[in-house]
């Protein structure tokens, strides 16, 4: 965060010294984002955002110039999206895992292509969360405890106490509204929580299993192989060579 502040506050002192892209253009963007317009974020597939006019000068260094800017920008979105009701665990978790990878970049394509992905994770989660059906309070309360609490040994009198209801109805009402049980929602989003992890850090998958607070590294692998079709050492090596193909095309 100390990082962030400063990348920030240096943006802001040469604010008024440089030639910036048009105020309304700028929102215009955020808002295409935290709406969940996902056809108009389509069209920057192949947008080098190093290359835009009035583009501000935070850095001499073009590479660190390039993740200067990246940072602003996914402090910028998170924010925007949880004002539009994503999930704050869930954002900044994001943005954590994303600021971190573009700190391991080390060419302008790579960061422009973590770029693109970036945007389009926030823009298709607001455009699933604009569409998706409208959760009871009682449940969405059990949903944000969830999310807030992956990394606990999460029990349903947990979310009994968290939402002033019965196991049962919990359970009952819980799988009507969201088409899942609790405790298979929760193991499908400390997986999907794991693949970020994957994707975005060097954390041993040890660790990672310890994290998220599986039974035992083993059982947290025959899961993940169910839920992907591939072991999480795999699936690592995968999205690595996908994102590496995808930044050559820049």
């Amino acid at each position: 965060m100390n990082e962030q502040k400063l990348i920030y506050q240096l943006y802001v002192k040469r604010e008024e010294e440089m030639y910036h892209a048009p105020y309304n253009e700028e929102l215009g963007f955020y808002h295409s984002v935290k709406s969940g317009d996902i056809d108009t974020i389509k069209r920057l597939e192949h947008a080098d955002f190093t290359k835009q006019p009035g583009l501000g000068i935070l850095s001499e260094n073009i590479l660190w110039n390039a993740k200067y800017h990246f940072v602003i920008a996914t402090a910028m979105i998170s924010r925007y999206c949880i004002e539009s009701g994503m999930e704050h665990e869930l954002a900044y978790s994001a943005s954590d895992m994303y600021i971190q990878t573009v700190d391991k970049c080390d060419s302008i394509p790579k960061i422009v292509a973590l770029q693109y992905d970036m945007i389009l994770y926030y823009t298709t989660y607001m455009n699933k969360l604009r569409t998706s059906k409208i959760y009871s309070l009682s449940i969405t309360r059990c949903i944000d405890y969830i999310y807030h609490n992956l990394h606990t040994p999460l029990s349903r009198k947990d979310l009994t106490a968290v939402t002033g209801l019965s196991e049962g109805y919990l359970s009952r009402q819980f799988k009507k509204e969201t088409g899942s049980t609790i405790s298979d929602y929760i193991k499908k989003r400390k997986l999907e929580t794991a693949k970020n992890m994957l994707i975005h850090s060097d954390f041993p998958i040890s660790m990672i299993s310890e994290t998220l607070c599986f039974a035992s590294q083993s059982y947290f692998i025959k899961l993940f192989r169910e839920y992907t079709g591939m072991t999480p050492a795999i699936y690592r090596k995968y999205d690595s060579r996908k994102l590496e193909i995808s930044s050559d095309k820049f």
